[in-house]
C-alpha cells in the first residue's frame, strides 16, 4: 500500500455546510421486505478472515421486539439479505449500495423486560471456488482495485457491487502463489506494508506525510538535506513536494498516513506549540521515539486506520478530526520531550504560521519580496522579519529564498523544462536574472547544476 489518505471531501471547505451523511440499512427476509428494516435498532457486520464465515447481528428493542415475539416470529434456517445504502456520501443526492451478503438465521434470543430481540446470521457461501481453488499468477504495474475487479468478474460479481473509498496506488509487482482468491485478496489488502513510492506525487503531492518506521531503514533527501529513517522513528514531512531521492533498505517496513493540509488545520489543537514543532520539523523531520512512545504511536496509527474505515458513522468527518487531533497531540508530546516545552506568543505564532503557509502553497513563485507577505499578513516588513528571526533564528527573507531555491533545484533536475520556462514559472524578470539567482544560492549556473 502507499499509505492511508485523510482528506476533506473535495469542494467542502466547511463541514457544517454539508448535508449529513447517512447509512440506511435494508434487511430482506427470504427475499421480501417484512418490516425488519424499519424496526431495526442496530446492525453489526463482521467480515471474518479466511477459515471463518462472515456474521451479521441484528438487534430490535421495546415495541419492535415485542412485535417479533407476538405478531411475526423469525425462524432459524431462513435467509437474510442485508445491504447498506450510503446516502449523500460524496455529494448531495448520491446513493451508494454495499451488499453485505446473504445470511442464514443461525440464532434467536429474547431478553427483558425491557424487551430485546437479537437475530444472528452466518454467511451463505457462494457456490464457487473462491475459497478453495488454489491459483498462481503475477501482476505488474496494477492497482489493488484492478485486481479486485478482475477477481469479481471471474465469479460473476457485477462491478457496481464494489464500494471503493481507498487510494489507488500502482503496485509494481505482486504474485499470487498457490493461494485461493479469497486468501490472496485478504493478504494483499491487510498485510502489505506501506511504501514511500508515491510520496510527493499524484493525489498526495500536497498532503502531509506521517511515517512510522516499523523496521529496517530508509535514506531520504528532504529540502536537499539527507536524513535516515530507522526503526522506531516517526517522520513528519510537511512539504512532500520537496522530497528527493528515497532509498529504502530491503527490510524497510513502515506505516504512512497522508493527511490533507485543510484537514490538519481543522484538527490542530488550540495550542501555540504546533508552530514551534512545525518549524523545527521543516529542518529535521525525524523524531526517534522511546519504546513507550513507539507503542503509543503504533496504537494511534492503528486507531486512525480503523476509524477511517468506519464510513457508516453518521459523524465520520468529526470523528476523524478527533482521531487526528489525538495523533497530533502525541506528536507534540514526542517533540517536546526531545526539544523542550517552550511555547510561542499567540500573535507571533499566528503570523508565522500564516507566513509559512503562504510559502508552502507556493506564493514564492509569484514574488519573493518580504513586503508582499507582510502586506498580506497586515504587518510591517520589519516586524515580520523580527518575528521570524526571534522564533526560527532566520529572517523572513531567508525562508522565502529557502523555499524558492529548493523548488528551483527540483525543477532544474527534472530536465522536462527549459531554463526559460523555469524562469517564467518563478516570475523572474528575465532568464539572465534567473541565472544570477541560481548562481548566488546554488553556487553554480543552471547548466552546471543540471549537468
Amino acid at each position: 500500500k502507499a499509505g492511508n489518505i485523510i482528506s476533506l471531501p473535495e469542494g467542502t471547505p466547511d463541514m457544517a455546510s454539508k448535508k449529513a451523511r447517512r447509512v440506511v440499512p435494508e434487511v430482506l427476509y427470504d427475499g421480501a421486505e417484512v418490516g425488519l428494516t424499519e424496526r431495526l435498532e442496530s446492525l453489526s457486520y463482521t467480515d471474518n478472515d479466511q477459515g471463518r464465515v462472515d456474521e451479521i447481528t441484528l438487534t430490535f428493542s421495546d415495541a419492535n421486539a415485542a412485535w417479533m415475539m407476538k405478531e411475526w416470529i423469525p425462524e432459524k434456517g431462513h435467509d437474510l439479505d442485508v445491504s447498506l445504502y450510503f446516502m449523500d456520501w460524496n455529494a448531495e443526492g448520491e446513493k451508494l449500495k454495499y451488499h453485505c451478503g446473504n445470511f442464514t438465521v443461525d440464532d434467536l434470543s429474547y431478553s427483558g423486560p425491557p424487551w430485546t430481540c437479537t437475530i444472528k446470521g452466518v454467511a451463505i457461501l457462494a457456490e464457487s471456488d473462491i475459497q478453495t481453488e488454489l491459483k498462481s499468477k503475477t501482476w505488474e504495474n496494477v492497482t489493488l482495485k484492478q485486481i479486485v475487479l478482475e477477481k469479481m468478474a471471474i465469479y460473476g460479481m457485477p462491478p457496481e457491487n464494489l464500494y471503493w473509498s481507498a487510494a489507488e496506488p500502482i503496485i509494481a509487482k505482486v504474485e499470487q502463489s498457490n493461494k485461493s482468491d479469497a486468501t490472496f485478496l485478504k493478504d494483499l489488502n491487510r498485510k502489505k506494508p506501506d511504501t514511500l513510492d508515491g510520496i510527493g506525487k499524484g493525489d498526495v503531492a500536497l498532503h502531509l506525510a506521517h511515517i512510522l518506521c516499523l523496521g529496517g531503514s530508509c535514506e531520504i533527501d528532504y529540502n536537499d538535506d539527507p536524513f535516515t529513517i530507522r526503526e522506531k522513528d516517526c517522520t513528519i514531512i510537511r512539504a512532500t513536494q520537496f522530497v528527493g531521492s528515497v532509498r529504502p533498505s530491503g527490510d524497510f517496513r513502515a506505516r504512512i498516513l497522508y493527511i490533507d493540509p485543510t484537514f490538519i488545520e481543522k484538527s490542530t489543537p488550540n495550542t501555540n506549540y504546533g508552530m514551534r514543532g512545525s518549524l523545527s520539523l521543516a529542518q529535521n523531520p525525524v523524531m526517534h521515539l522511546t519504546d513507550e512512545e513507539f507503542s503509543r504511536c503504533c496504537r494511534d496509527f492503528e486507531e486512525v486506520e480503523r476509524r477511517l474505515g468506519m464510513v457508516w458513522h453518521h459523524f465520520h468527518d468529526e470523528l476523524m478530526i478527533s482521531m487526528v487531533r489525538t495523533l497530533i497531540l502525541d506528536f507534540y508530546d514526542f517533540h517536546a520531550r526531545i526539544n523542550g516545552m517552550e511555547e510561542i506568543q499567540t500573535q507571533s505564532a499566528s503570523i508565522m504560521q500564516r507566513f509559512i503557509g503562504m510559502l508552502e502553497r507556493g506564493d514564492y513563485r509569484k514574488t519573493r519580496e518580504v513586503g508582499y507577505y507582510a502586506s498580506e499578513l497586515c504587518v510591517a516588513p520589519k516586524y515580520l522579519s523580527e518575528i521570524s528571526k526571534t522564533i526560527t533564528g532566520h529572517s523572513a527573507n531567508w525562508w522565502i529564498n529557502r523555499f524558492t531555491i529548493l523548488d528551483i533545484s527540483r525543477q532544474i533536475r527534472d530536465h522536462s523544462q527549459t531554463f526559460t520556462e523555469i524562469s517564467e514559472l518563478f516570475n523572474f524578470s528575465s532568464p539572465a536574472y534567473f541565472s544570477r539567482y541560481v548562481q548566488r544560492y546554488l553556487g553554480e549556473s543552471p547548466s552546471d547544476y543540471r549537468g
